[in-house]
């Protein structure tokens, strides 16, 4: 159709019958489960109400206006009095700035932080506390100026976008990465403004932050990592059922509380009401050792850290022991015909010599697995992080605050 001359990319008119999932009935029963829990999932919406999730989606977006937004962070929440101590504040303060508006540049302020790493402006350079430009947007807030752009006002044409000044600014980045547009701005002698524009518009090039990874491998791990990756993908080649027969297992903290993730508090707003926030917290020092083992078929074996021990290669072979004995009990068909295959990671306690003997003696099949490589761990890409995502952001009790619990409380705790 659009060979022959279509350009309309939208569905034609049509006959069938009408639409059962985008009644005003449907609307307002999930009008009605958004607002009684602003974290649903479009999917459980769905599922509750038996239509499809596009159909969902659509009275969320459409009918409904409304849009998925993350908690905002705030160092805490306030109380009614916090809140009102604060707007006493602000108030006070602005009566003082209409009565003297040069009381700001009289201000000395100043704070502590922590520093994790700083770096020396250049010589002859400076810094200013308190810029121009501030000044002038301190001013249009006190004027209540609602509009961002520039003003219109004549002048000479620009003479910092050139293609000289754009093809210095991009030689300067590609010979600092980390520049700031502050540090090409004063060495082109133009204005951060022009510069900014140059790095954003002209050349197409953002700013962003370095990805966290274990570690940067060297070309020997590299080559090492896909000698692996091409044996292990050879092996699958030659035996279909082979990933079947693989045992695999880590260890893991788990923490009486864990923070909830951004994506977990994210909730749904209307368009007039405002951002919800949410206190930064901490993970609890209450934590146990996890080690579990699993298969395709589920888990295996698993088993926690007693209070007071360390993984080292003792307590590893005990682990190794007793998940040969939860295999024979639990998959008697790969106990029996012996062609189970282990795989863990190169932790010292698991490469120890003690455990590869023990291995060995007892003709253990190894599954390998490159230096620093989590995603090709299923502990560390799959099993791991949804195990742990139901419970952040909830709290649970303690051995001994379960024991002293009267029977209402630990129906709060349990149920």
């Amino acid at each position: 159709m659009f060979s022959e001359g279509r350009e309309d990319v939208n569905d034609e008119e049509r006959a069938g019958r009408p639409s059962t999932s985008t009644t005003d009935e449907k609307i307002n029963e999930v009008e009605k489960m958004i607002l009684a829990n602003r974290r649903i999932t479009v999917r459980e919406v769905a599922e509750d109400l038996n239509i499809s999730i596009g159909s969902c989606h659509s009275i969320f977006i459409n009918d409904l206006g409304m849009r998925r937004v993350a908690a905002k962070f705030v160092p805490k929440l306030l109380n009614c009095d916090q809140k009102q101590h604060r707007m006493n504040i602000a108030n006070e303060m602005l009566d003082s700035v209409r009565d003297d508006p040069n009381l700001l540049q009289r201000v000395i302020t100043g704070d502590e932080a922590g520093v994790v790493h700083h770096e020396f402006f250049p010589q002859g350079r400076t810094k200013l506390p308190w810029t121009e430009a501030t000044f002038i947007v301190v001013q249009n807030v006190l004027r209540r100026r609602e509009d961002v752009n520039d003003e219109e006002r004549s002048g000479r044409p620009s003479t910092s976008t050139t293609d000289k000044k754009i093809n210095e600014e991009e030689k300067m980045i590609l010979a600092n990465r980390r520049i700031t547009v502050r540090e090409v701005a004063e060495d082109l002698n133009i204005s951060i403004g022009s510069c900014h524009s140059i790095f954003i518009n002209d050349l197409g090039m953002r700013r962003v932050a370095a990805k966290f990874v274990p570690k940067l491998l060297n070309c020997d791990q590299k080559q090492h990592r896909m000698n692996i990756a091409n044996e292990m993908l050879d092996s699958v080649r030659d035996d279909p059922n082979l990933l079947q027969r693989v045992i695999t297992g880590d260890e893991a903290w788990v923490y009486g509380y864990d923070v909830e993730t951004k994506a977990q508090s994210s909730q749904w707003k209307l368009p007039h009401e405002p951002r919800p926030k949410k206190a930064r917290q901490v993970r609890s020092n209450v934590k146990v050792l996890l080690t579990v083992f699993f298969d395709c078929r589920g888990v295996v074996h698993h088993e926690f850290l007693p209070q007071g021990r360390t993984v080292n290669k003792e307590y590893y072979l005990q682990v190794m022991r007793n998940l040969r004995e939860a295999i024979r009990q639990k998959r008697p068909d790969l106990w029996k015909n012996k062609n189970w295959l282990l795989h863990h990671d190169n932790a010292p306690a698991h490469t120890s010599l003690l455990v590869r003997d023990f291995l060995a003696k007892n003709n253990t099949l190894m599954m390998p697995q490159p230096p620093y490589s989590p995603d090709l761990a299923p502990c560390d890409f799959f099993l791991f992080p949804k195990l742990k995502r139901p419970m952040k952001g909830r709290r649970y009790a303690t051995l001994d605050e379960i024991k002293t619990a009267s029977k209402e409380e630990l129906k709060k705790i349990f149920f």
